[in-house]
């Protein structure tokens, strides 16, 4: 592991703690520090935090750091591969069951001996899904097949292969197994054993089904490009916004794009992939679609009656798109792209505890229930004055309504149109409440849901998706619907999308408001990597305020009584503040609360978040009903408490991001108001339950066992840079303080604070087994912020 295991004696000054704070370094209690041995030649394999650290020269080259990212990413492609070629052909099983109808043409293995040759040794322990009285959806591809207890022909032919060698976490004679890590001293490498505190998972009282699944009915609707977006669409013409096209457009699509807001040409670079389809049904198969499902149940939206006489529901087009697609499949050939985590590899029709088909997410005629709604979109107009519906007059006169036919249309006119011109009012809006409520930040990679049922474990009460990117969601993209997937232990839960423009984000809004199930939508304005602000997306969208207010309005009427938020940063350049021009004004255009970052989109994590700024921010806010989340370095129970009580109750929470990943804990010592010194058995524990989680959500099974390894990678590079308190000379460490090179009180507390990722691979093998071939694992986050200005460590680790 990297040089923390040296004993501190020597010739060399031991620096005292104020020294160390003036320098920016943890206080490490002198008997604990370590001299750092020779540096090693820094590769791809190691993070480019990691090299920064261990040079202890930082530079700010700007050819050096794209070459380290080029050597990053080059890392990361080269560990999948390394993975995919130790990973055994995974089997067909409807070749099992005699359905498969591929026959040689098969990208599943048929070879059944031959899969159980090369199939990894089972994990210790038991199967999570037979252990609640649920069958495996995963059968004999289970890594814990052999504790299935299932006497089925193919269980039986598994019986008589003798498993993997080499491959277990036991030792032979039952004992635990020790794992060797590395010690770089200046003698060289020594070999330091670290028991393994029990091999074996956590195992589950209950799996609970996961929500949000996209079904595969309106996946195809997404596809065809026919999902009726005719209410957000009535509401972006209303507003005089323009609804861009992308490709050849649908025949009757009955919108002409309006003069709205400016765009350049849809070809013109970046910008292509932020344009949506102006699409809309023939008036014969239109109206206003299904009516969405809150999170408690009830209806989001009545719809036409004219519609419901008239036209199909949403369910009744993909059922004949089911019927038109066949065996055609995903437009990129892969036919499994709609299906479950389970059903994908095993093609039976289970969907385990995590999966579910779908078909849930849309209420049928039993599970109606009865609104205080008009019975239709025309009564509901009629109720209008002539100030709230302008159009009415037009509408009538330009549709000859002397005629039946005529009279018609001027009614379906009017039901769409009732959409956008009746708002809902404050008290039919779900109501948010912030205050005082711990807040995990919606992270990328690491803030799956694994690891958000890990903090919920520890005491947070509001936890939000990974970003989405808003184009991606309405293409039916199932890699990025499984961000917006819901745990039912997240009682407090939103989703964060990512857009530019006001008409892919309220099409979005819609299609969310109607399908998933959350307590609010998230908006992120504040992302700072500039593939995204090259789209006019996150950050960039600073530089327009004007059409943060278009965005805002447009998305929270779209959205029904779906509560809308959204996440932003100061500025877009250093000294160039304007949050606080416009969040006081977010209220009036739709937002429930807002969440400031107090740091530019050009400072990134280079120095401190200013909570000055925040403050002030949060004094405005507070005076016109807006609750104000405020965001940046709270680390601690002190960060959470002085941040509260300076701003004399401003602000209604906090949002903490690299603190809950450095040390998930925090949300405990909140509660409970105390400095945790929590010992290095409790924190494998969490990792233990980590991968207890992660199994049941991406699969039992050999893909799942390594999918589940590598985001716990992710995470160990940055609870590495946790300093134990009993360590700690004063407290607390502050999150722009570099960690020395130190010992812990134990080898297993030296190994987790190890930053060579070589480490990080052992651990996981304490957990999840070795991997299938060797793996180099490279950092995907970079999270330093106590490195020199233009360094690469200064990128983000989360994106906003």
């Amino acid at each position: 592991m990297e040089t923390k295991s040296e004993a501190v004696n020597g010739d060399w000054p031991v620096p005292t703690a104020q020294q160390m704070l003036e320098r920016c370094i943890v206080p490490v209690k002198a008997e604990f520090l370590v001299r750092k041995g020779p540096s090693r030649n820094i590769d791809a394999t190691l993070p480019a935090s990691d090299a920064l650290v261990a040079n202890s020269a930082p530079t700010a080259d700007k050819k050096q750091n794209r070459e380290q990212e080029q050597s990053r990413s080059e890392s990361r492609r080269q560990m999948r591969k390394e993975v995919r070629a130790g990973r055994p052909a995974e089997l067909c099983t409807n070749h099992l069951l005699g359905r498969c109808t591929w026959g040689e043409r098969c990208k599943y293995s048929h070879d059944l001996a031959g899969y159980l040759r090369t199939k990894p040794a089972d994990l210790p322990g038991s199967c999570p899904w037979t252990v609640v009285q649920a069958k495996c959806p995963y059968g004999i591809m289970c890594r814990y097949a052999r504790s299935h207890g299932v006497d089925d022909e193919l269980h039986r032919v598994l019986a008589t292969v003798l498993p993997a060698d080499g491959v277990g976490l036991m030792a032979v004679d039952g004992s635990d197994a020790a794992v060797v890590a590395s010690a770089e001293t200046d003698g060289g490498v020594a070999p330091v054993p670290v028991p393994v505190l029990g091999s074996e998972l956590p195992l589950p009282t209950s799996i609970e089904k996961e929500v949000n699944y996209l079904s595969k009915d309106i996946q195809n609707l997404l596809w065809k490009k026919r999902y009726d977006y005719s209410k957000a669409d009535g509401i972006l013409k209303s507003m005089d916004l323009r609804i861009s096209f992308k490709g050849a457009s649908k025949p009757d699509t009955g919108n002409d794009g309006g003069s709205g807001e400016k765009r350049e040409p849809v070809e013109s670079g970046p910008q292509k992939a932020e344009v949506v389809e102006n699409v809309q049904p023939a008036p014969a198969e239109g109206g206003e679609g299904l009516a969405g499902q809150g999170h408690d149940g009830m209806l989001l939206n009545a719809g036409s009656a004219v519609a419901e006489v008239e036209a199909p529901t949403q369910v009744d087009a993909a059922a004949n798109l089911a019927a038109e697609l066949g065996s055609q499949g995903p437009p990129d050939g892969d036919a499994d792209a709609v299906e479950g985590p389970a059903a994908k590899r095993q093609r039976t029709g289970d969907t385990g505890s995590g999966g579910g088909d779908g078909t849930d997410a849309h209420p049928t005629a039993a599970d109606a229930v009865t609104v205080a709604l008009p019975v239709s979109d025309a009564a509901a107009l009629a109720t209008l004055t002539p100030e709230q519906h302008p159009g009415k007059e037009a509408a009538v006169t330009a549709s000859g309504t002397d005629s039946p036919t005529g009279h018609t249309a001027a009614v379906v006119s009017e039901a769409r149109l009732a959409h956008v011109e009746v708002p809902l009012r404050p008290s039919e809006r779900r109501r948010l409440d912030f205050r005082g409520k711990t807040y995990l930040a919606p992270l990328t990679t690491v803030g799956n849901l694994p690891f958000r049922r890990t903090c919920k474990s520890l005491g947070v009460d509001v936890t939000c998706g990974e970003m989405a990117l808003a184009t991606n969601l309405l293409q039916g993209q199932m890699s990025e619907w499984a961000l917006l997937k819901r745990h039912p232990c997240e009682d407090f839960f939103g989703v964060q999308v990512c857009g530019g423009y006001p008409d892919a984000l309220a099409r979005v809004g819609q299609l969310l408001g109607e399908q998933i199930q959350v307590d609010f939508v998230d908006i992120n304005m504040g992302c700072p990597i500039d593939l995204v602000c090259d789209k006019k997306a996150g950050s960039a969208l600073l530089r327009q305020p004007g059409r943060i207010e278009r965005i805002l309005r447009a998305t929270s009427k779209a959205l029904g009584d779906t509560p809308l938020t959204f996440k932003t940063r100061k500025g877009y350049n250093d000294g160039e503040d304007v949050a606080h021009t416009f969040l006081h004004k977010a209220g009036e255009w739709g937002a429930a609360a807002v969440t400031l970052h107090g740091r530019t989109r050009q400072q990134r994590y280079s120095k401190l978040a200013d909570w000055e700024y925040i403050h002030r921010c949060g004094e405005s806010c507070a005076a016109a009903g807006l609750q104000l989340i405020g965001n940046g370095d709270v680390f601690s129970y002190l960060d959470w408490n002085q941040h509260m009580n300076d701003t004399g109750g401003h602000l209604a929470s906090l949002m903490i991001g690299r603190g809950a990943l450095i040390k998930p804990w925090i949300f405990t010592e909140i509660k409970e108001q105390r400095h945790w010194d929590i010992s290095a058995s409790e924190r494998l524990e969490l990792y233990k339950q980590f991968c207890s989680f992660g199994l049941e959500h991406w699969g039992s099974d050999s893909r799942g066992v390594e999918t589940t390894r590598r985001f716990l990678l992710e995470w160990l590079s940055f609870t590495c840079r946790y300093v134990p308190v009993g360590l700690l000379e004063v407290l607390p460490q502050q999150m722009n303080h570099r960690p020395p090179a130190f010992r812990g009180r134990n080898e297993l507390e030296t190994l987790l604070a190890s930053e060579d990722s070589r480490d990080w691979v052992r651990i996981s093998e304490m957990l999840l087994g070795p991997p299938p071939a060797p793996i180099s694992f490279a950092a995907k986050h970079k999270s330093n912020s106590y490195t020199a200005p233009g360094t690469a460590s200064e990128l983000d680790m989360a994106r906003g």
